[in-house]
């Protein structure tokens, strides 16, 4: 499937990285809560860059989990239904 638009970011289990398409690097923005920037760096297999002041990732709210696990999960699924059941057993 061909996507347009090009890479915007990286989701990772540990971090969130933004894409600085005029550099063409990856830039390490926020971490998830109980990882650190020297865990981000020892599980990631490429070179990125390390925003100023990076931050903890904020947790997602009650309504934005709702979206994640329904229509996006079911999105998903569409494209990577193997993925999808493994991360979203539960998606309708």
């Amino acid at each position: 499937m061909h996507r347009t638009g090009g890479t915007i970011g990286l989701l990772t289990n540990l971090c969130w990285f933004s894409f600085d398409k005029a550099r063409r690097r990856f830039v390490l923005e926020t971490v998830h809560p109980g990882h650190s920037l020297e865990e981000v760096r020892d599980n990631t297999g490429f070179a990125f860059d390390v925003a100023d002041g990076v931050a903890e990732t904020p947790r997602p709210d009650d309504a934005t989990l709702g979206v994640i696990r329904g229509s996006i999960a079911r999105q998903i699924g569409e494209t990577y239904p193997r993925f999808a059941k493994q991360v979203f057993p539960d998606a309708a």
